[in-house]
């Protein structure tokens, strides 16, 4: 089979790259794209598909010259232009799985598109159901491919320790914001004071480097901070792929970034911090399920800034009957977190290949 693997952003290859090793693996021929990795220089969207598709090549990928011919696509969001792949089968791979409400939204305006929609739970299931996003696309249970290299052992940590100059002493934890909404407005640099004497790892949202989908000041603000404070360091936006900071992590400061739902399946714990659930331009709300209201009794959450050391400490040391209600909410949102998704995403895409085979 010939399979394009459609990247919004280069920072979308944490969630398609091993899927798309998967496919290579099994000897079918992968090719990449990536249409909107850009930057904002002086209030001036800047194209970066060309640096992004080069960094590609120089991980040893190839990348697509043309989008015909194709019998697979793989994307990590719906598609805006759909035709022109046809007539291609595709998989939709959600790059961000969490608490937002856009991948409902998206399928929602395109609901005659078929796809084959991978989640990572029967509870993404279900909403898919509930909010009537799924159309006439069909949902497959196959656990978190994201987090298959973590699972199956293939993450190297040491290179994070040595590089951002790590106590191995002492436990860290990853301050990981959405770009919006944010908890920095809520959080600011007090994520500083509220670590000493622990690890701290501030890993900005991409887009909180750009500058196009989010204030230049995100980034700013911590460059700022960490100058006062020893034991911080600010992640290179070049270090894009969360999932060696996850393994290095051992709990999360956040609102409502999807690396919550990461850090919560590789079992380890975190803090919410509680973000307003604010009404978007069409009345619907921004998140389709509050992070505060989800892991409540399982996380502690914080409203203010002054509670987040001892909230921070609560998470390093979570008691007993915490660690239970944690162990059922993580059967209840995830299936197979054993490093074999990609595996099933691919049994499924050679599936529905035969399938069409057969019937044109």
């Amino acid at each position: 089979m010939r399979i394009l693997v459609r990247l919004g952003h280069l920072y979308h290859l944490a969630s398609l790259g091993p899927v798309a090793d998967e496919f290579i693996r099994r000897g079918h021929e992968v090719e990449f794209s990536c249409e909107h990795e850009s930057k904002r220089v002086l209030g001036i969207p800047i194209k970066k598909k060309r640096t992004a598709e080069d960094k590609l090549r120089n991980m040893g990928y190839k990348i697509a010259d043309q989008k015909s011919g194709l019998d697979i696509v793989l994307t990590g969001d719906v598609l805006p232009d759909p035709d022109t792949y046809a007539p291609a089968s595709f998989i939709l791979v959600f790059h961000g799985k969490g608490f937002k409400n856009l991948v409902y939204r998206n399928l929602k305006r395109w609901p005659e598109i078929e796809y084959q929609i991978m989640v990572e739970g029967p509870h993404r299931k279900k909403r898919m159901e509930e909010t009537g996003a799924r159309g006439i696309s069909q949902v497959h249970v196959v656990g978190y491919p994201k987090l298959d290299p973590l699972f199956s052992g293939k993450v190297d940590i040491s290179p994070i320790i040595d590089k951002y100059d790590l106590n191995p002493e002492l436990p860290t934890v990853l301050f990981a914001p959405s770009h919006k909404p944010s908890c920095i407005d809520i959080i600011g640099d007090s994520i500083c004071a509220a670590t000493e004497d622990i690890n701290l790892l501030i890993k900005l949202h991409p887009f909180s480097w750009g500058g196009k989908y989010a204030p230049h000041r995100h980034h700013r603000l911590y460059e700022r901070a960490i100058r006062g404070f020893d034991h911080a360091r600010l992640v290179s936006p070049e270090d894009r792929n969360i999932i060696p900071f996850i393994a290095a992590s051992d709990i999360i400061v956040s609102g409502v970034s999807s690396t919550i739902y990461e850090m919560f399946a590789a079992g380890k714990f975190g803090v919410i911090v509680e973000v307003p659930n604010r009404l978007r331009r069409d009345s619907n709300p921004e998140l389709d399920i509050e992070p505060a209201k989800l892991f409540e009794g399982v996380w502690p959450i914080v409203k203010n800034p002054k509670n987040l050391k001892d909230a921070i400490l609560e998470a390093l040391s979570p008691e007993e009957t915490v660690c239970a209600r944690a162990a059922a909410l993580r059967k209840e949102l995830f299936f197979g977190l054993d490093g074999k998704a990609s595996s099933r995403i691919v049994d499924i895409a050679e599936g529905c290949s035969k399938d069409k085979q057969k019937t044109s």
